[in-house]
């Protein structure tokens, strides 16, 4: 018998659908956020409240697909803590993918790439140049997050997308843009 065989019952008791079992569970996985948010405090917050929020939600999804792997080795925290650490490292590294460029445009960037008419209205036009030259679907992010103020969860719903591929593309497609732009400022078109 080992230390841990009430985890391993636990853990049994879930993947057979025990409705007790799994409200007991989901409490003790309460831990997840626990973890996350005390490594990225530890980290000195590299990542803002939506990305810990994702990682919370993939830490979940690895840990509820991987459930029937659990041996009873370890505590049933410290076995989902790895989880945790490698969601979180992940997490990272696509934040430091995307450095900088991460953060929308602002209306600043939007009116300069756009160049301003002369009464000081926004030249839509050249905005809808730049969002042409991106692929359909990117387009169809930029202009649901910018034009219609939607959530990345809504766009995803409308484009039949994960959350996590909407925001990937949403930030491609801004350096695209961005990129598009400069090269149109250089030009002496912007």
């Amino acid at each position: 018998m080992s230390a841990h065989d009430d985890d391993r019952q636990l853990v049994r008791a879930v993947l057979a659908a025990d409705p007790a079992a799994r409200a007991r569970f989901a409490a003790r996985m309460q831990c997840i956020a626990n973890v996350v948010a005390a490594r990225n405090q530890r980290l000195r917050h590299p990542l803002g409240r939506q990305e810990l929020h994702d990682v919370v939600q993939d830490v979940w999804t690895r840990v509820w697909a991987k459930l029937h792997a659990y041996d009873g080795r370890a505590a049933l925290e410290t076995w989902v803590y790895k989880f945790c650490e490698y969601e979180l490292r992940n997490a990272l590294r696509r934040a430091a993918r995307h450095g900088a460029k991460c953060e929308p445009l602002n209306e600043d960037e939007w009116s300069a790439a756009a160049r301003p008419l002369r009464d000081g209205r926004i030249d839509f036009e050249r905005v809808y140049q730049g969002l042409d030259e991106l692929d359909m679907v990117d387009a169809v992010i930029v202009r649901g997050r910018h034009f219609e103020h939607l959530t990345f969860e809504a766009i995803a719903a409308r484009c039949e997308l994960s959350v996590n591929t909407v925001k990937s593309r949403y930030y491609r497609a801004l350096q695209k843009l961005r990129r598009w732009f400069m090269r149109r400022a250089g030009e002496g078109e912007a």
